[in-house]
């Protein structure tokens, strides 16, 4: 049941946190028992949800690791704009449940390069 309460809990604290909100169209909220994740049209819009959740959070003593709070642009404009108001949390790429996303000329990951790695290790037969 853990699972399942968390997801509400931080579904919950995700409704409070939006509904502080100025009301943007098309905002896509995903909630994984405790991670959120958003995507929305305009950085003030991020920038209003990223503060509003953290303080929620906040009041109900929440220890967020603020390491894992990331936010990306799909343009370059986009990403100035991010880079100008959220520096603290803009970034080209990110992992989210083990899954590598980037929004520059797609390359190999380090952290994806040690995955093929230790997969070639793994799969190289043994020499006799």
């Amino acid at each position: 049941m853990g699972p399942v309460i968390m997801t509400l809990w931080a579904w919950l604290g995700w409704l409070h946190a939006e509904r502080q909100c100025r009301r943007v169209p098309h905002v896509v909220t995903r909630v994984y028992i405790d991670d959120r994740s958003f995507a929305v049209s305009r950085v003030w819009a991020w920038s209003e949800r990223y503060h509003h959740w953290s303080d929620w959070s906040a009041s109900v003593g929440v220890c967020e690791n603020q390491a894992k709070a990331v936010a990306m642009a799909s343009t370059p404009a986009g990403r100035t704009a991010l880079r100008r108001e959220l520096p603290q949390v803009a970034q080209l790429d990110v992992e989210l449940l083990g899954s590598c996303s980037i929004v520059s000329q797609r390359g190999l990951l380090p952290r994806e390069n040690a995955r093929v790695d230790a997969c070639c290790k793994t799969l190289t037969p043994p020499s006799f």
